[in-house]
């Protein structure tokens, strides 16, 4: 039922974030990491994970790191930054897919708070 990776899969990467120009955050190690897990669904038979890549989408809570994912995603597996949707979490409110890759980019409690303390006041 779960497919090859069961029904929820947790991948703890030990990167560092960068903030940007724009004070969007990005996790160069992170995006890497996700535009290869979507290359690697990508050449799997259908039939063996029964994910499409239309089946696929990324969400992260930072515009930069969309924009990162896309331009790895390009790199990594030669797809077109469409391929596949990449959205922030509030671009994406309302739609659903079969298969979800969550790009958190910051991985301690104490950024991720900050974090949602931010969006609460906004």
């Amino acid at each position: 039922p779960g497919g090859i990776f069961g029904e929820l899969r947790f991948f703890n990467l030990v990167a560092a974030e960068r903030r940007g120009r724009s004070l969007s955050v990005s996790n160069d190690a992170e995006a890497e990491f996700v535009a290869r897990l979507v290359s690697a669904l990508s050449t799997l038979p259908l039939s063996v994970t029964g994910i499409a890549l239309t089946d696929i989408v990324v969400l992260t809570p930072y515009r930069e790191q969309a924009n990162l994912i896309r331009r790895k995603l390009v790199s990594v597996c030669g797809c077109a930054g469409d391929a596949v949707d990449i959205c922030t979490v509030d671009s994406f409110q309302g739609r659903e897919r079969k298969c979800v890759i969550f790009s958190c980019v910051r991985s301690s409690l104490a950024a991720a708070r900050a974090a949602q303390e931010r969006r609460a006041e906004a």
